[in-house]
Parts: C-alpha cells; sequence; structure tokens
C-alpha cells in the first residue's frame, strides 16, 4: 500500500513538466544565443539530430535475453528529436520523435519478464516524448503509449516481474525507480491516484534500497562505471521531483555518503586516465552526467 502523502500533486501543473518546464526551454534558448559555449552543445546535438534522423525504424530485436540496446536507442531519439523540436519548432523532429514513440508503443512487450531493465529506460524514453511533446502528439500517438506504459511498465512494476529491482539495492533500484517515476509523472492525469501510488511507494522503496548503495562514504560497491549509470538515474529522480514538488521527499537526506559519492567518484580517476576499475568496471575515465 502507499504510504501517507510526502507529495501535493496540487503542483503537478501543466506540460511539459518532466525535468524541465516551457520557461526552462524559453531560459535555455535565451542562454544559447548569449553563450559560445552552449551555443557548441547545442550545435553538437543538432548534428547528432540529423544523424538520428536518417535511421531505419526501430524493431523488437532482444540481444541474448535483453532488449535494452532497443530501449536506449529509443530515449536517445526521443529525448533529442523532442528537445530539437522544442527549441526550433522544426516538423521534421517531432515526425521522428512521434514515429519512434509509435513503433517502441506496437511492440508485443517491453521484455519486462526476462530484464525489467529494458522496461524502465523504454518507459523513461516514451515519458520523455509524451510530456514535452504532449500538446504536438496526434491523440492516437500518446493513447498507444499511454497502453503500452500502463501494460508494460504500470502493471508489472508491483508484480514478480517488479519485484527485481524493489528488492534490488544496486543500480537496478536506481534505473528502474527513475523510468518508473517518469512515466508516472508524463501520465499523471489519466490516473491520478494510481500515478500518485506508483510515485509514493518507490520513492520510499528507493530510500530503503537503491540509495543505500552509497552507505555512509559515498563508495559505490558497483565501480566507476555502474556508479555513473545508476547515479545518473538517483539524479533523474531527485531532479523530476524537485522541479515539480520543490522537494525530492528526503531521498539525498535518506543515505549519509550520497553528499560524499561526488568526492569519492572523483579519487577513483588516476592521472593515466584509467579508473580504479574494481568490481564490474571498464578501465577508461569518461565524463560522469551525475556531476
Amino acid at each position: 500500500p502507499a504510504p501517507v502523502s510526502i507529495f501535493d500533486y496540487s503542483k503537478m501543473g501543466e506540460h511539459p513538466r518532466l525535468l524541465v518546464r516551457m520557461e526552462d526551454f524559453n531560459r535555455m534558448q535565451s542562454a544559447i544565443d548569449s553563450d559560445s559555449r552552449l551555443t557548441a552543445v547545442h550545435q553538437h546535438i543538432i548534428d547528432r539530430g540529423e544523424y538520428l534522423l536518417a535511421q531505419e525504424p526501430l524493431t523488437y530485436e532482444k540481444v541474448g535475453k535483453r532488449l535494452l540496446n532497443v530501449s536506449r536507442a529509443a530515449i536517445e531519439r526521443i529525448l533529442n528529436m523532442s528537445y530539437l523540436y522544442r527549441m526550433t519548432g522544426e516538423e521534421r523532429y517531432l515526425a521522428k520523435a512521434e514515429a519512434t514513440i509509435n513503433e517502441v508503443s506496437s511492440f508485443p512487450d517491453w521484455n519486462q519478464s526476462e530484464h525489467y531493465l529494458d522496461v524502465a529506460e523504454m518507459a523513461f524514453g516514451v515519458a520523455i516524448g509524451l510530456d514535452w511533446l504532449d500538446q504536438e502528439l496526434q491523440q492516437s500517438t500518446k493513447d498507444k503509449a499511454k497502453h503500452a506504459l500502463k501494460a508494460y511498465a504500470f502493471d508489472t512494476c508491483m508484480t514478480d516481474d517488479g519485484d527485481i529491482f524493489r528488492r534490488s539495492m544496486s543500480n537496478w533500484n536506481q534505473v528502474c525507480t527513475a523510468g518508473l517515476i517518469s512515466a508516472a509523472i508524463a501520465c499523471y492525469e489519466d490516473n491520478p491516484s494510481e500515478m500518485a501510488e506508483v510515485i509514493e511507494v518507490l520513492v520510499e522503496n528507493n530510500k530503503t534500497h537503491g540509495m543505500t548503495i552509497y552507505n555512509t562514504d559515498g563508495n559505490y560497491s558497483e565501480g566507476y562505471t555502474y556508479w555513473a549509470y545508476g547515479t545518473t538515474y538517483q539524479v533523474i529522480t531527485m531532479a523530476a521531483l524537485e522541479n515539480i514538488f520543490g522537494h525530492d521527499g528526503g531521498l539525498k537526506e535518506s543515505v549519509s555518503g550520497f553528499a560524499k559519492t561526488g568526492m569519492w567518484v572523483m579519487f577513483m580517476e588516476g592521472p593515466s586516465g584509467d579508473c580504479f576499475n574494481f568490481s564490474d568496471s571498464n578501465s577508461p575515465v569518461y565524463p560522469r552526467l551525475p556531476l
């Protein structure tokens, strides 16, 4: 059962609201026009967008037991195209985002019974598109996407399929929490009580499971590489909640090590350009989004 509500859902507001509001897009546009560094970043996104526009439609294709490569491709396409449409107004970006949402929403499943990370990342990508492009998407697209989110994500996250991440004290809990909470924020109007329950239950579960990986000193037991993966999605959860409610429900304060973990990951990097690659880590140092 959902705990006593810790969020004021009257603050949910209009779309877009997942991570950014419309005024944030306007501020970004002004900042890009006045800051050469941001102009360069924006141009890089445009260049990547041109590449993504030319890619073939996504199809249901698993590698071993995973659909994760497809989920990540969907995130990149929907996120990139949605951003570029909001910033430029060019219809071709909207068309590609909408096509991608329809492609993945037509899949027979999101692999919820074999590898729940696939569901979580797919849900995050579809949620971004639904929220950032709410007024522009065709109603049939929104209906199809919301049906897929309900069938593959909301109807499975509290079942045995979702148990694998709810009992996990690892990146799995962090990633799946972020994907499902993002989807609940995007779909809140459709079933406020159910979406609020998803948010409340998963925030409390994240406190007692996903956040515990930072322990008291910020050390991430899965190593440098998984720190970047898990912490990226942990920050997405916190930022999504703070953007709407003004606080993250006590997540940051739930484990003392979280405040120290940014320093810890810096100590994991050597002057050689390699990381201290204990646990399941790759060697090269690379940019870490949560910082």
